[in-house]
């Protein structure tokens, strides 16, 4: 008798112990993952360069302004084909996670704020690279110089574009990624 007594004391504390072991190791993840977030994010705002627009878009204009084929030099014909690659950081796993438990709300709402620039900026790119593939890539591959006639039209259009991409940046610069500048230095 003194024995199952004994036990029945005794399955309590052992289930007391596990549970506190438990709940122990949800706080150290917990901690582990906020601290990752954390470091990733103070990266993020360190080394949030945008690359400038500007090269692209002189090389475009360098394009449309060519007469002869000796007016292009090599490193403006790579400006305009690197114009068709996108550099966008992509937030969307962090704030869809349960990572995003992990920071302020304050925090968590200057990520969603920037991440909504980066998705419209990104819907762009897309259509941008698509634009590029169909109707650039040709252009640039048989290095056609001068533009005349409907390939300057897509040259130009193509040009208008980038223009919008890199206003939309500054915007995005100016605003969204400085609160969310803030919000992690505060945090």
């Amino acid at each position: 008798m003194e024995l199952l007594w004994t036990l029945l004391l005794a399955l309590p504390t052992i289930f007391l112990a596990a549970f506190l072991a438990a709940v122990l190791e949800n706080v150290r993840e917990r901690r582990r993952t906020r601290k990752w977030v954390m470091r990733f994010l103070v990266h993020f705002v360190d080394t949030g360069r945008f690359d400038s627009p500007e090269p692209f878009r002189q090389a475009f204009r360098q394009w449309l302004d060519a007469e002869s084929p000796d007016d292009m030099d090599e490193d403006a014909w790579r400006h305009t084909w690197l114009a068709s690659f996108s550099n966008s950081p992509d937030l969307t796993p962090l704030l869809r996670s349960e990572a995003a438990t992990a920071v302020s709300a304050e925090l968590f709402t200057a990520l969603h704020e920037f991440e909504g620039y980066m998705t419209n900026l990104k819907q762009i790119e897309v259509y941008e690279r698509d634009l590029f593939t169909k109707e650039i890539a040709p252009l640039w591959f048989a290095r056609r110089v001068p533009l005349e006639g409907a390939d300057r039209r897509r040259v130009e259009l193509f040009t208008k574009l980038l223009e919008k991409t890199a206003a939309m940046q500054d915007l995005m610069r100016a605003e969204p990624f400085e609160r969310l500048r803030r919000a992690v230095r505060s945090a």
